[in-house]
């Protein structure tokens, strides 16, 4: 249970209610049952039992004390987190809740240290068995002992100090405790409504049953508290007799409400917390197969493997994420698939999406960064900003298009510009330039005004696209729901090769456009190839077998790529495997040859970089041809499952909320937690193998 402050809170209140409900069992045992007996063989104020009773009063009123303000806070931090729900907060970390009940616990001894540390156990006189008590022996006696309070002169005082600071302490918190509890009651009720709208009323009345069990809880602590508060000033103005009705009232009256508030709390703690109930199920052995343990069990022996991987999907912090993904290759079926399923919700990731990678070094081309602008001389940059401006213009007018779209007589309408959608930019400026002739013809002082604008410029517009267009095909491979890690590195090599290659042809032609456009967009790669090309993908191409080669990569690449793997194989133990054939009856195994040992790391490497394989091994998606030659390349075969378990890009992911349109806003950055409890269970039934 100790995953958030407020089930550390939790635990501290039962801690607390044990060692209190202790305390009582503990005296009324003794005093009933031993020493309350009229027995005259039985020393009553014997020095252990005499020092036992002034520690149960000192814990009794220490752990009381500190439980009812536990409850107050428990109030307090469950309304803190749902009215920042979202935003990562320490409050609700396990070690606020255990700081707070280590505070509260120390602050509420300290209070009753005050007045129970001036008492010392002091000798009273000397107690010897009757006549008719057996089996001790002749003049036997020991000492009693009794309860002294060292400064008697202003016992009074101070004890008078304890009862108002504990009655003011009693009085707050069935003051307090109420007004959390209404504040959190109408929190908890909106929770609901807006649950009851995005899903079902299933976990609206799951929600409203809280608030009732909310309401029960406060109105325990209220009825325990605050006549125990009271009575302490009570007892200022009204004389109370020892053994009065009053007397009996105030005494055993405070105990028997404490103690049913104490009993309240376990079945309330049952009902409202499914962590709670889990736990008391685990305990009592009585914990059954969940559905929510499937993906546990599915991930369990990829997670053995070393076959799985982590995906963060929007967003790379704490307060700004939506899900995390566990990627994995599934061996259950009769081929090894990549799957992947919604798994928990912190940020661990750290190989960057290619897609977004390849995105932004499109975007960068027109508009380089800071750091890069060195590698330009002003005339180029002049020419780049004339062209991101132009391309600027497209995206307004396109825009002014859309938005008056019955007003134009046009056939279609252009692409509109979205920062947040690939390649818009290049596809919106590519449809003004087809659609300009009819554009131009348009009668309208907005339009002519960025007609006016956009026409000298379109040869540069023409050539810019011709070159940016080429980014639109490894982004569609990267992004599909195929295994594709392997191409990543290739793909951005290629790449700036081919962006190199026009560089040089614009620089032959005295195309100023083409040249200064290929230069920045090589410029733009190696930046986004030194953030983006890890060891991962690295290990992927090289453990393709059409790629092994690793033509498109440059040296210093292909030497960290072997020397990865190498690594990588040495790293690996293989466990050693039967080397007899089962298949084959004692005497007709002799004929055959044993199997043949393991082969080393070395020696596996090298029969894969000289092998020929045929077509279909070579087409055929990398982790099928680890599994049909995993007895050929065990060392290999296991470094290729840790590798390939790893998504190119987190389209996959992205693209299975898009699904559902019942349920995902169209803003895309709702960060409230039932909103993504919904996407999330939603997600978990309807992903399929890919």
């Amino acid at each position: 249970m100790r995953t958030s402050s407020t089930n550390s809170i939790m635990i501290g209140i039962a801690i607390c209610d044990l060692i209190i409900l202790y305390e009582n069992v503990y005296e009324r045992v003794q005093s009933y049952w031993f020493y309350g007996s009229q027995n005259p063989c039985m020393n009553k104020s014997n020095y252990w039992y005499t020092y036992s009773l002034l520690i149960g009063d000192f814990l009794l009123t220490s752990f009381e004390r500190a439980s009812f303000w536990l409850g107050v806070f428990l109030a307090f931090t469950r309304f803190v987190i749902m009215k920042k729900a979202g935003i990562e907060l320490n409050i609700s970390k396990p070690l606020f809740g255990c700081l707070l009940v280590l505070v509260l616990v120390c602050l509420s001894s300290a209070h009753s240290a005050y007045y129970y540390g001036g008492y010392s156990i002091d000798p009273w006189g000397t107690w010897t068995p009757k006549e008719m008590c057996t089996g001790y022996p002749a003049n036997y006696s020991e000492p009693t002992f009794y309860r002294n309070f060292a400064d008697n002169e202003n016992l009074s005082k101070i004890f008078r100090r304890y009862q108002v600071i504990d009655g003011v302490s009693r009085i707050l918190v069935s003051i307090f405790y109420p007004i959390l509890a209404i504040l959190l009651i109408f929190k908890i009720r909106k929770s609901a409504k807006f649950v009851s709208k995005a899903l079902n009323s299933k976990s609206s009345e799951e929600r409203l049953r809280t608030c009732r069990l909310i309401l029960v809880m406060t109105i325990f602590y209220v009825i325990a508290s605050a006549p125990s508060g009271v009575s302490e000033y009570v007892q200022f103005f009204v004389d109370i007799k020892s053994s009065s009705i009053l007397a009996l009232l105030v005494g055993y009256g405070s105990i028997l409400l404490f103690c049913l508030n104490a009993s309240s709390h376990g079945i309330i703690n049952f009902t409202m917390s499914s962590k709670y109930r889990q736990t008391v199920k685990k305990f009592l052995g009585m914990e059954k197969q969940r559905q929510g343990n499937m993906v546990l069990v599915s991930i369990a022996a990829p997670v053995q493997r070393e076959e799985c991987c982590l995906v963060l999907d929007f967003g790379k912090k704490v307060h700004d994420f939506l899900s995390v993904f566990i990627v994995f290759i599934d061996r259950t079926s009769e081929k090894p698939t990549l799957k992947s399923l919604p798994f928990m919700f912190a940020p661990v990731f750290n190989t960057l999406c290619s897609c977004h990678s390849l995105q932004k070094s499109a975007e960068r081309v027109l508009d380089p960064l800071d750091e890069s602008c060195h590698e330009f001389d002003s005339e180029e940059l002049s020419h780049l900003r004339e062209i991101f401006e132009a391309v600027d213009d497209c995206g307004d007018l396109a825009s002014r298009l859309r938005r008056h779209k019955n007003h134009h007589d046009l056939e279609k309408l252009p692409v509109g510009y979205c920062k947040t959608r690939w390649m818009t930019f290049v596809n919106c400026t590519q449809d003004i330039i087809e659609m300009f002739p009819k554009i131009d013809r348009i009668e309208n002082a907005f339009i002519e005004k960025y007609c006016e604008k956009i026409r000298p410029k379109l040869p540069n517009l023409i050539t810019t696209m011709q070159i940016l267009k080429v980014y639109e095909k490894p982004l569609k491979v990267l992004e599909e729901t195929h295994m594709r890690i392997h191409e990543v590195a290739p793909w951005l090599f290629k790449l700036r090769a081919y962006f190199e290659e026009q560089e040089k042809k614009g620089i032959q032609d005295r195309d100023y456009t083409k040249s200064t456009v290929s230069k920045s967009a090589c410029i733009s790669l190696n930046h986004y190839i030194s953030k983006t090309i890890s060891d991962p993908h690295l290990l992927a191409s090289l453990l393709c077998p059409g790629m092994r080669s690793l033509s498109l990569f440059p040296q210093t690449y292909k030497d960290k790529a072997l020397k990865l793997l190498k690594e990588e194989l040495e790293l690996i133990k293989l466990e050693p495997k039967d080397q007899e054939i089962a298949e084959f009856d004692n005497l007709t195994k002799d004929l055959y040859d044993a199997p043949p040992p393991a082969p080393s790391a070395s020696s596996e490497l090298q029969d894969y970089q000289t092998s020929i394989f045929s077509n279909s091994d070579i087409v055929a998606p990398p982790i099928e041809f680890w599994h049909k030659h995993e007895n050929r390349f065990p060392r290999l075969a296991k470094v290729a499952g840790s590798v390939f378990c790893t998504l190119s890009s987190e389209s996959i992911c992205e693209r299975a909320f898009s699904a559902l349109n019942r349920v995902f806003r169209n803003d895309r950055q709702s960060l409230e937690p039932e909103m993504v409890e919904i996407l999330m269970v939603s997600y978990l039934y309807l992903n399929s193998s890919t």
